[in-house]
């Protein structure tokens, strides 16, 4: 009896230790394979497929947003039409290892070690399956860029960034 409960507990604070450092672990990988551009490493981090998705979501919402705006103006139904056409391989594209290495690299600041002070990194669990990094411009506070992480299996990945609400504006 004693022996199921010490193995009970064991399991529970496995699982606790999982869900709290797990997540943690992945983000600074991340941030170190990103910052070294280590291919092989970022593969392993980030969930391609649900990134993309959640790519594609994204910008095709604020392309339908600018399609509104723009419909009065001469060809803009017809280039909004066009740039739907074109998002899915332009995604395919930009999110691979090199793609988001070089995101990072140029757009992030301290994320990366690079440019310190001009970027505040915070991060922390959302939910018990979401944890979240959120990059912050220190100049312009409403600037926000959050990465998403979420469980696959037993490793934590990305599968989702969001964007601040004025990041797509022409």
């Amino acid at each position: 009896m004693k022996i199921g409960l010490g193995i009970a507990i064991a399991f529970i604070l496995a699982l606790l230790a999982w869900l709290f450092i797990a997540p943690v672990l992945s983000a600074q990988e991340l941030q170190r394979a990103l910052r070294d551009n280590d291919p092989a490493a970022i593969q392993n981090l980030v969930n391609f497929p649900a990134l993309r998705e959640n790519l594609r979501g994204t910008l095709g919402a604020n392309l339908a947003g600018q399609a509104n705006k723009s419909t009065l103006e001469s060809g803009g139904i017809f280039g909004a039409a066009l740039a739907g056409l074109m998002m899915g391989p332009i995604v395919d594209a930009l999110v691979t290892p090199a793609g988001l290495s070089a995101l990072f690299k140029g757009g992030t600041g301290t994320f990366t070690g690079q440019a310190p002070g001009s970027i505040r990194v915070s991060s922390g669990l959302q939910a018990l399956n979401r944890y979240a990094i959120t990059l912050t411009d220190v100049d312009n506070p409403t600037s926000v860029v959050t990465l998403v992480l979420m469980p696959n299996g037993l490793q934590w990945q990305l599968t989702a960034i969001s964007f601040p609400p004025d990041a797509f504006k022409r």
